[in-house]
């Protein structure tokens, strides 16, 4: 199961946000079945209700999605959830810090640290990084959702029509890498090269006991 829900902040900010989230949580399952297939792929669905920012650290994107984390699990009305947890958020901050944030491999497990999470304010008035030019905030959802399964920037490549994996990391590097090779774009496009499949179908094979 991968759940979508938002912090009091974000929907402070969105417009008609539980539309919003739901309209993400079916682009979601839409791009992860022409991307990565329907085996064994996992349900969607929105957690209804906001995480309140009071519960939620100024420090770090990264310290904001602990604390969303453990807030959700504490609060979950599913108390056999096992899956990914991805938080919507919209953090007003100066300080350069990164578009979004995951536990690598950590979906599906007994942890209550299975989250992933999306700052949503640097895409405000349609404004994106370079790197995400092609898929926007939606591009880092995917992207952070799929670290959840396992998935690692080393996995990126380019293909032969020049179109970048999602996970494809800013910085060039990890050449020894097997799934890493580079094309003349940089731009993320929603697909995965066949480590990322792999690894993410592995993680959800390994991990399907404790669903």
């Amino acid at each position: 199961m991968v759940y979508l829900m938002g912090t009091e902040p974000f929907y402070d900010n969105v417009e008609d946000p539980e539309d919003y989230i739901e309209e993400v949580c079916h682009d979601l399952y839409e791009v992860w079945k022409e991307a990565l297939g329907t085996s064994h792929m996992p349900s969607f669905a929105v957690s209804h209700g906001y995480i309140p920012e009071e519960e939620l650290s100024r420090q770090s994107l990264y310290a904001r999605m602990a604390d969303a984390s453990e807030w959700h699990w504490w609060h979950r009305t599913n108390q056999d959830f096992v899956g990914s947890l991805q938080v919507l958020d919209w953090v007003d901050d100066r300080r350069e810090w990164p578009y979004g944030e995951a536990y690598t491999g950590n979906a599906m497990t007994k942890s209550p640290y299975q989250a992933g999470i999306t700052n949503f304010y640097p895409f405000l008035d349609g404004a994106v990084g370079y790197f995400f030019r092609e898929m926007g905030v939606f591009g880092i959802l995917f992207h952070e959702l799929l670290h959840t399964y396992d998935a690692e920037h080393w996995h990126g490549a380019t293909s032969t029509d020049d179109r970048t994996t999602v996970m494809l990391p800013e910085e060039r590097g990890a050449e020894d890498k097997s799934c890493l090779f580079f094309g003349e774009n940089y731009i993320r496009h929603p697909f995965v090269s066949p480590c990322t499949l792999s690894t993410v179908h592995s993680h959800i094979r390994e991990h399907m006991s404790e669903v």
